[in-house]
């Protein structure tokens, strides 16, 4: 009798044991469910969000390769599936809204997520650290991106930024170093610092009109990337925004832009043309340390360069210098041993009003090939800032043959622009000189000696 009584016992705990691991594969936290199968696959579904309490199928971490959420469910929660070290496949309903922060963190050997129409917030960190994943293709309908969100996904190649994106966080694709291309639409106002860092395949980047900042350190060490076409609306480049990038060759900078970072474009040695707008105040220290370029060009309105800013441009031949500039500081052009040419649109004594700071000797050591540009009024010929009587005697008399013009003096008579000097342009100077006709708008460009 005891021990039939002892078999029944033993089987009443198998059985029971065996209930609890079958329970254990599949659980419910309020309208939340989920099941994992034998092959490795771990559905969600309910409605609602997935929430912390609903999360007892870590328990079985290792064993789950695959993760579908159904429709139904709302939102997944911070550190779901945090480090799952097998998962491989992600697939997100329409209904999922947000992916919480850590999510999906360091998850290594996830390959694919696939994203429902629904998504409109990944949360900081949610796929970092996931270094198996190819491919991010978000949905239209996704609003932002948080901080770290794709950090350190090394497989990365490609990424689809869809135009509703509002918010592109800091470090969101750092060190993705196969990235190849970025397309970053016109609703991001401004790029976070540090978004593309170290993307070192990164070789065609698209960066949209109406993007007003590009954040520090955004796209410091894109090794690959040649060509950079800036937006008509961007406001301000951060520092070290584009340190490193070693290949780079062009890179306009639009007349919207009223600031640049300290480091800005610091060793862009491929780099063949600078050309500062005047709508920058001030050019910061090593803003172009190192860049090779041909030629600097210096808009009108820059008052400040700070030390360093082009020292080491060792291939640059002419510098265009603007009237603005006040100060000049320590080795600003220190290292530039090739300017043979210094235009700048003042005169001498101007010049040499300007703070040049020591460690400048590109500057001083080329004073003697420094010119004059001035801009003259169309049929200014005397060139005494006023078309009068004066100018259109003299045109009548080199129409007559009774005088010579210069070179300078023919394309300032030239008023109607019929390539010959005649008595049409002098009764175009008369009838201005006596106010029946404006002046006209277009300027003429002269370049001569320091007077």
């Amino acid at each position: 009798m005891k021990k039939v009584l002892s078999v029944v016992l033993a089987i009443l705990m198998l059985v029971s044991v065996g209930t609890v691991f079958c329970a254990a594969e599949e659980g419910a936290f309020g309208r939340i469910k989920w099941s994992l199968s034998e092959d490795g696959t771990l559905t969600i579904s309910g409605d609602g969000p997935l929430a912390g309490g609903s999360m007892t199928y870590m328990l079985y971490g290792e064993k789950i390769k695959s993760v579908i959420i159904e429709e139904g469910v709302t939102d997944i929660a911070s550190n779901a599936f945090y480090q799952l070290p097998n998962l491989k496949t992600v697939k997100l309903a329409d209904t999922v809204e947000r992916i919480g922060g850590y999510a999906f963190n360091e998850c290594r050997a996830l390959e694919e997520a696939t994203f429902g129409s629904g998504l409109k917030k990944i949360d900081a960190h949610a796929f970092r650290g996931c270094e198996s994943l190819r491919e991010a293709l978000l949905p239209e309908g996704t609003e932002e991106i948080s901080s770290h969100a794709f950090y350190q996904c090394k497989k990365l190649e490609t990424v689809n930024i869809p135009d509703s994106l509002k918010s592109l966080g800091g470090y969101v694709f750092a060190e993705c170093c196969s990235l190849k291309s970025a397309k970053i639409p016109a609703s991001v106002s401004e790029i976070g610092l540090y978004c593309f860092y170290e993307c070192s395949s990164l070789d065609e980047l698209t960066i949209a009109e109406g993007i007003r900042d590009i954040g520090s350190n955004a796209f410091r060490g894109c090794g690959m990337l040649k060509n950079v076409d800036l937006p008509n609306t961007l406001q301000s480049i951060g520092d070290h925004a584009f340190m490193d990038c070693v290949s780079l060759q062009s890179a306009n900078l639009p007349d919207s832009l009223t600031s640049l970072g300290p480091y800005a474009f610091y060793n862009c040695s491929s780099l063949k043309k600078i050309s500062v707008p005047g709508t920058v105040s001030v050019i910061s220290q090593f803003a172009f340390y190192n860049c090779y370029a041909d030629s600097i060009e210096i808009g009108d309105g820059v008052s400040l360069i700070e030390k360093g800013a082009f020292r080491r441009c060792a291939f640059a031949s002419a510098v265009d210098m603007p009237l603005s500039v006040e100060k000049i500081e320590n080795g600003a052009f220190f290292g530039c041993d090739e300017v043979s040419k210094v235009t700048y649109p003042g005169t001498k004594e101007q010049w040499e009003r300007i703070d040049i700071e020591e460690n400048n000797d590109a500057l001083s050591a080329v004073s003697s090939s420094f010119v004059k540009t001035a801009y003259y009024t169309l049929g200014d010929v005397n060139r005494d800032g006023k078309v009068n009587s004066v100018d259109a005697r003299f045109i009548l008399r080199v129409s007559a043959r009774l005088d010579t013009a210069t070179p300078e003096q023919e394309l300032l008579g030239n008023i109607n622009e019929d390539d010959k000097l005649n008595s049409a342009d002098a009764r175009l100077a008369l009838r201005i000189s006596a106010r029946l006709i404006p002046a006209p708008e277009k300027q003429i460009e002269l370049i001569t000696d320091f007077e």
